[in-house]
């Protein structure tokens, strides 16, 4: 029982729990190990979603990659994706919405796919996180083709999605994202469909999980929790205690209808397998996101800024780079004022933007996915106890 943990001593501290965690699970933050590689192919965006930075912007430039420093960035990415052992390397593309420099997004796909198949680069997932609106048949049939994963925004239904995805003019964006979905569906591509919880449509997860079972084939979903909010606005603290509550009933529902929900998962897998959750985002030392210029960074949110003054150009080795070596040291198993906490094993850490944004400090807590973790771990237990007893009689 003491070599399982169900009794410890108790002259041993939070911290030299930790360590003993440490120890058994062979968990060391010595250098990142990347497995998951952001393209942006373009900053620019058809949307002007009211909760995104975009839609605050009067006078926008965007930036457009062009084919030379696509060449550049994927000569680099493939020495990196050569080093991933154990897991299938994951290439994102990603924007802005990326279907607006199709040309680029076209050449970097049938690269990956010539040097998978040439077997120059292991076998690696092509992900496209897109809004849907530019998806028409010869785009549904190249992503077809070359097998590439869809993830594809909608927030609910017609009347919750268009209160805040909109176009630049004003106008809803629903029935061009359910066309682009129907279109996808048509070709037996089921995309994940990413679902950002908002002030309109926390409250009604209820409704919008069986509507999206019920209308679109549809075998895996993502809630995203807001990100970039001052967390010491009353607004923002009220989203993040609805969020907590609603993401689980909404794990739920999803559990019930036999739909992947990747949000809660993550969290349930640390619980199940008894092995901590270290992090709860792949910038924390396992990814790398590139823009069209070809500057780097471990997050898409912090690329072009002073944190990262880097680019491809300057050929520099990340694993011992020191700016993205410290990331790896995000993780509430290295923040003392975790330790007390009843979310610390399946917590993560939540989001470095929202700690830097509202604490200047990667390392602080996100006081926004707080209230989710420590939610989400009550309802874990909750919910064990309850099939136990069911089992039981």
């Amino acid at each position: 029982m003491y070599k399982n943990r169900f009794i410890i001593d108790s002259n041993l501290n939070a911290k030299d729990e930790i360590n003993y965690l440490f120890k058994r699970n062979s968990i060391s933050f010595k250098k990142p190990i990347f497995k998951v590689f952001y393209i942006i192919v373009t900053t620019e965006c058809n949307f002007r979603c009211k909760y995104c930075y975009l839609s605050l912007l009067k006078n926008y430039n965007p930036r457009v990659m062009n084919l030379e420093t696509a060449k550049g960035i994927l000569s680099y990415f493939y020495e990196y994706i050569k080093k991933v052992e154990e897991e299938t390397p994951k290439l994102v593309l990603y924007g802005g919405e990326p279907l607006l420099n199709k040309k680029i997004m076209k050449f970097i796909i049938e690269d990956v796919r010539k040097n998978i198949k040439d077997k120059k680069i292991p076998h690696t997932n092509i992900i496209l996180i897109t809004n849907g609106s530019l998806i028409d048949d010869n785009i549904a049939d190249f992503l077809k083709e070359n097998k590439v994963l869809i993830a594809l925004s909608l927030d609910g239904q017609q009347r919750i999605n268009d209160l805040n995805r909109v176009y630049k003019n004003g106008k809803g964006t629903f029935e061009d994202i359910i066309k682009a979905i129907n279109l996808l569906n048509k070709r037996d591509i089921r995309p994940t469909i990413s679902c950002t919880i908002n002030k309109r449509n926390v409250n009604k997860m209820n409704t919008i999980i069986p509507w999206m079972v019920k209308n679109f084939n549809i075998d895996s979903l993502g809630l995203n929790l807001f990100s970039g909010g001052d967390c010491s606005n009353k607004l923002i603290k009220k989203l993040s205690k609805d969020s907590a509550k609603q993401i689980v009933k909404a794990f739920e529902l999803c559990r019930k209808y036999g739909v992947y929900e990747d949000t809660v998962i993550r969290q349930m897998e640390a619980f199940v397998n008894e092995k901590p959750n270290i992090y709860s985002c792949a910038a924390t030392g396992r990814e790398i996101s590139v823009d069209p210029e070809g500057n780097l960074a471990t997050c898409p949110a912090f690329l072009n800024t002073n944190l990262f003054p880097f680019n491809i150009k300057d050929k520099l080795k990340l694993e011992s780079n020191r700016e993205f070596r410290r990331w790896v040291k995000k993780t509430p198993l290295l923040t003392e004022e975790c330790y007390d906490c009843i979310a610390l094993g399946i917590c993560g850490g939540g989001c470095a933007f929202n700690s830097y944004k509202n604490h200047k400090n990667i390392y602080a807590k996100d006081d926004f996915y707080c209230e989710y973790a420590k939610t989400t771990t009550k309802w874990m237990l909750k919910d064990l106890f309850k099939i136990i007893r069911n089992k039981n009689g």
